[in-house]
């Protein structure tokens, strides 16, 4: 049935205004201001069960979607529930029941669902909507890919530009990942997804969605949620307040292990992978059971104030500590010193009725104590088993090989507050804790991201903080890096050791990396992961990835103006370079006078953000600068990690590798490759003018370059010779402006590359027509310029 579209636009309008509206009421209603019962206590009960609701940002229009199902029923789909005083539901939560159909109806199974309508708002304003009316769709559309590239409410907004934090992606959650939100809260749940495929939004909205759907048994405080590093953290940290869940905890692995102790150092993989084995357990308890000595002497406990003492057996003392060896360290501990006072008291209960420990000196009591079970912290522990060859020997016996004792070995530092902790150290300082007191705190739902590189340790952390196994674990093991890089899902399901259903899920379409920037990528898939199949690219950017040959002395500056080029766009820019590299590239930073963020330090910023392979898995950025290729690509694991820095771009790509420095697995994939050859190369961001410029001073602005254009083929690695390529060799200074000869391809490239970032400049300041005329009136200008010069 035909719609007339402006009288549909303008009921919309309507009915967005009246939802609005209530839902201001409700608003207004949960300010404590307005309350005129309830105590206090009561008031402070209610105001934190309403701030617990989620809210509508000023911003945000009551609904995205709407849906009709077949017997005639509508509901409009949003971010809150929203119902009037008569309590008539106007907006459903994404979150409810019902919405589940608005998500997951498709033209093989529509769910009931006759029409599902997409808004365009700006605020609660309603610009326009679309309609997919499954039943006319169902003639049209063969698979699920074309459904995928029909929705343009997804293709917008994988366009609108990122910032520092990830945002929630209701209005856009896709059938396939709306089917894994919405699975059972008990299992342990494994979803693997390729990059861009939205594992990480997945996960987080699964979270919301199991409070909504579970409130009585998972609050907040009983949710986990679990990154791989500080930045990660930072970056995901608004998503779950922005859809109303405010009071989860979100860490990072390294923060849930330790949030007091510093990590200072790093270590070889060779020495993390055995801190980071299951038998590390084993050595640990060992370990801790060996500080634990049997008195070969009589004890000599003095009294308090006085000189006497009293004397205990090494046999009535060691029948205790054997009695008492299976209890927790720090337990244990307590149950000897009671058991050691009772002891005093008997032997001196002739003359008094006062307890063992009104009557024995507490510093004498300690002594003794530490002679048998030393008084230790889990940090103090483990800095004195990795500080000790004997302890290590004689803990890690029949456990580990005598070579992984010694990579163990570290000598003490003279204070804890010194020792060079690592990351690997704090799973272990961990488990000596929960040996030692057992104090993990439960959850009833852990979220883990990026778990595909966790070690055993680790993962036995996270079993040691779960319930009841119930879990839902996100990665991608075709990017699995590090000590234990892996192939598969199967280690990590067998160390967390669910007693619940284990599902294995996969996301098989990736929505955020462009179909020209996997072209690149995928090229790595079977040497990184090659048992993984790739995801299905949904979406193209309409910008080819740029590859640059750099003189090595060169390098950092290219990168600083590259960076600074796309930020001045508006882009969120991440730089994903070797660690080696990053002194060069802040230097450059700071010579162009670029303001960046450190990523090592757990901040990422809205403009240029500096950040090694390891810890961009996970980060989208709207532009990326994957610099020295060669250099991640001859690491431990460097196909994947080149196939993580390559895939963290929704939009723009550049590589910048030194001359000749390029994995032949990618060279060919890029469309060109751009030589830069001379000390002082004048990038596209470098050249500045005024409006009223003359070409002279544009000519002045631009120093002479040689810069080379190669364009790359498919079926060969050589040129063809139609392609004009020009060697390094035989590239010639020249002038940008006024050679009256023919263009070679390599001036052909200049004229291109600066014509663009003109165009830019323009284009963000003026509307088309004025841009023409600007070009216009530029070459009148300049074939004035050139008569004058010819007449003289």
């Amino acid at each position: 049935m035909e719609i007339d579209y402006a009288d549909e636009l303008t009921e919309e309008q309507s009915y967005f205004d009246r939802a609005r509206e209530a839902y201001e009421v409700r608003l207004q209603s949960s300010d404590p201001a307005q309350w005129t019962v309830g105590n206090g206590p009561e008031r402070r009960a209610m105001k934190k069960a309403m701030d617990a609701k989620p809210k509508l940002e000023a911003d945000e229009s009551v609904a995205f979607g709407r849906m009709i199902l077949n017997d005639g029923r509508s509901y409009h789909v949003g971010k809150v529930g929203i119902s009037d005083e008569e309590k008539n539901q106007l907006v459903v939560s994404w979150q409810a029941p019902i919405a589940e159909r608005f998500y997951q109806a498709t033209t093989d199974d529509h769910m009931g669902v006759a029409t599902k309508r997409t808004f365009t708002t700006t605020r609660n304003h309603v610009d326009a909507f679309s309609d997919k009316i499954f039943a006319e769709l169902a003639r049209k559309i063969e698979s699920l890919d074309d459904e995928l590239r029909s929705d343009d409410a997804l293709l917008h907004s994988l366009e609108a530009s990122r910032t520092g934090k990830m945002t929630d992606i209701v209005q856009t959650i896709q059938a396939a990942q709306d089917k894994l939100i919405r699975l059972s809260k008990d299992q342990l749940l494994v979803i693997q997804g390729g990059p861009g495929t939205g594992k990480t939004a997945v996960a987080l909205h699964r979270a919301s969605w199991l409070m909504f759907n579970y409130q009585a048994e998972l609050p907040a405080s009983e949710m986990l949620i679990v990154g791989p590093n500080p930045a990660f953290t930072k970056y995901i940290q608004q998503v779950l307040p922005a859809l109303g869940d405010q009071h989860v905890r979100q860490t990072s692995i390294q923060e849930m292990l330790s949030s007091e102790l510093p990590v200072r150092a790093a270590e070889t993989d060779h020495v993390a992978r055995v801190k980071g084995l299951a038998e590390m357990e084993d050595v640990i308890a060992t370990g801790l059971d060996n500080r634990i000595k049997e008195p070969e002497t009589p004890l000599r406990i003095s009294r308090r104030n006085s000189a006497a003492a009293v004397s205990i057996s090494p046999e009535t003392i060691a029948g205790d500590i054997k009695e008492l060896r299976h209890k927790q360290y720090g337990e244990g501990r307590e149950l000897l010193k009671q058991r050691l006072l009772e002891h005093c008291a008997r032997s001196v209960s002739s003359v008094s009725q006062l307890s063992g420990a009104a009557l024995m000196d507490p510093q004498s009591v300690e002594s003794a104590l530490d002679r048998m079970w030393p008084r230790l912290s889990a940090p103090q522990f483990i800095r004195e088993l990795l500080g000790s060859k004997q302890r290590l020997r004689t803990a890690a016996q029949n456990i580990l090989t005598d070579e992984q004792i010694e990579l163990l070995y570290r000598g003490a530092a003279d204070r804890i507050a010194d020792e060079p902790w690592t990351i690997a150290d704090l799973a272990l300082i961990d488990s000596a804790a929960e040996f030692m007191n057992g104090e993990s705190t439960l959850y009833r739902h852990i979220i883990v991201d990026e778990a595909q590189d966790l070690s055993p340790m680790q993962l036995i952390a996270l079993r040691r903080r779960s319930r009841d196994g119930s879990m839902t674990i996100v990665g991608d093991v075709a990017q699995s890096t590090g000590p234990f890089a892996r192939d598969s899902w199967d280690e990590i399901v067998e160390a967390l050791k669910s007693k619940l259903e284990t599902n294995l899920q996969h996301l098989e379409h990736g929505y955020r990396v462009p179909e020209e920037v996997f072209a690149v990528a995928k090229r790595l898939l079977p040497i990184a992961a090659p048992r993984i199949q790739s995801p299905k690219i949904v979406r193209k950017a309409n910008a080819a990835p740029q590859l640059f040959d750099v003189v090595r002395e060169q390098m950092a500056r290219e990168v600083a103006k590259t960076s600074s080029h796309h930020s001045s766009k508006g882009r969120f820019v991440g730089v994903i370079a070797p660690k080696e590299w990053w002194e060069q590239i802040q230097e450059a930073f700071r010579a162009e006078e670029v303001k960046w963020s450190d990523s090592s330090a757990g901040n990422l910023g809205t403009s240029i953000n500096l950040v090694t392979p390891e810890d961009s898995k996970g980060l989208e950025f709207d532009a990326v600068v994957v610099v020295d290729p060669q250099a991640i690509f001859d690491r431990d694991n460097g196909a994947r990690l080149l196939y993580i820095a390559l895939t963290r771009t929704t939009s723009r790509l550049d590589v910048i590798a030194p001359s000749g420095e390029i994995p032949s697995v990618i060279r060919e994939a890029f469309p060109e490759l751009t030589r830069i050859d001379a000390p002082d190369v004048a990038s596209p961001s470098e050249i500045t003018m005024s409006m009223d410029s003359s070409s002279d001073e544009l000519a002045k602005s631009v120093p002479a370059v040689e810069l080379t254009t190669e364009r790359s083929t498919k079926a060969s690695s050589e040129p063809r010779p139609d392609e004009g390529m020009v060697d390094v060799a035989s590239t010639r200074e020249m002038e940008l402006v006024g050679d009256q000869r023919t263009l070679g391809p390599v001036e052909r490239e200049l004229v291109r590359r600066n014509a663009e970032y003109l165009h830019e400049v323009i284009l963000t300041m003026f509307g088309a027509e004025i841009q023409r005329e600007i070009i216009v009136e530029t070459l009148r200008i300049f074939d004035e310029s050139a008569a004058d010069e010819a007449s003289q």
